[in-house]
This record gives C-alpha cells, sequence and structure tokens, in this order.
C-alpha cells in the first residue's frame, strides 16, 4: 500500500491543526497553573479574614472592658495634695542655692556673670599690676606645697638646747 501523496493544502491544514492542539496544551496547561493559584490565593484570604475577625473581636472586647474601668484623671494644678509643701521646698532649695552663689561671689570661688563656680580653666587671672595684693591662703599652699601639711608648734619640741 502506497501512501497517496497529499497537496499542499491538506498538509498546511494538518500543520494548523498541529499547530492549534499544541497551542490548546500550552493554554490548558496555564489555565490549570492558575486556577491552582487562584485557589490558594482565596484559602489565604479567608485564613487572613479569619484572623482579622478575630482581632477586631480582641479589640473589641478591650474596648469594653476599658469602658467599665474608671481612671482617674491626675490633676496637676496646686490643689492637689502636697502642692504647698512642693512648692515651699523648692522655694527654700532656690534661696538657698542663691545664697551660696553670693557667698561664692563675695569670695571669690564663683563668677559673677553666670554666677558658675570657677574651675582651673575658667578662673581669672589676678591682676598684679597695681602693686602687691593679698595672697589668699589657698593659693599660698597651691604656690608652696609644703605649707599644706599638719601644722607644727616650733617652740615645744623637746630635746632641743636652744
Amino acid at each position: 500500500m502506497a501512501k497517496k501523496p497529499m497537496t499542499r493544502e491538506e498538509l498546511l491544514a494538518q500543520l494548523e491543526t498541529l499547530d492549534n492542539s499544541t497551542e490548546v496544551g500550552k493554554l490548558t496547561a496555564e489555565v490549570s497553573r492558575l486556577t491552582e493559584e487562584n485557589a490558594s490565593l482565596v484559602s489565604q484570604r479567608r485564613e487572613l479574614e479569619g484572623q482579622l475577625k478575630q482581632e477586631r473581636d480582641t479589640v473589641q472586647t478591650i474596648r469594653d472592658a476599658l469602658r467599665t474601668v474608671d481612671v482617674p484623671q491626675r490633676t496637676y494644678g496646686d490643689d492637689r495634695p502636697g502642692y504647698a509643701e512642693m512648692q515651699e521646698a523648692a522655694a527654700r532649695s532656690s534661696r538657698m542655692a542663691m545664697a551660696e552663689v553670693q557667698v561664692g561671689i563675695q569670695s571669690g570661688t564663683h563668677d559673677p556673670a553666670t554666677g558658675l563656680s570657677y574651675t582651673a580653666d575658667t578662673k581669672p587671672q589676678r591682676v598684679l599690676a597695681a602693686g602687691a595684693s593679698k595672697v589668699t591662703k589657698s593659693e599660698m599652699e597651691a604656690f608652696f606645697p609644703a605649707l599644706s601639711g599638719p601644722e607644727m608648734d616650733v617652740t615645744s619640741i623637746h630635746g632641743s638646747q636652744f
């Protein structure tokens, strides 16, 4: 049996049928993949909607519980207990700090412009051009550290023959 030769039109029709079946197979595979993906997304959405409903119920339960609790408002006015005592203590502390600064300014340990105590870096140098000024005991001890040692009465040394 010999095969009957096919005409060009028959071959083109067969080729088109073959192309169509291949294309249909590809499209069928794509449709099944998208159907599975859609089913997965729908199940995820249902799960998330359930979680959202549960969280909304929890928030509503908390709101209902908070409505029954009476939270007193804290007052910061002068009618609260202990306010007058606190104000008096603050005023006393302020007066003591101001007195300390005033004494420091008078004794030369605080800066008159700022009220802050002097440090080694901020203490102004004394001007000695006008003549000899009084040297304080602390300055003498700074210049001569031996002066800051224990004081001794040289008249009561025993055993001296002077």
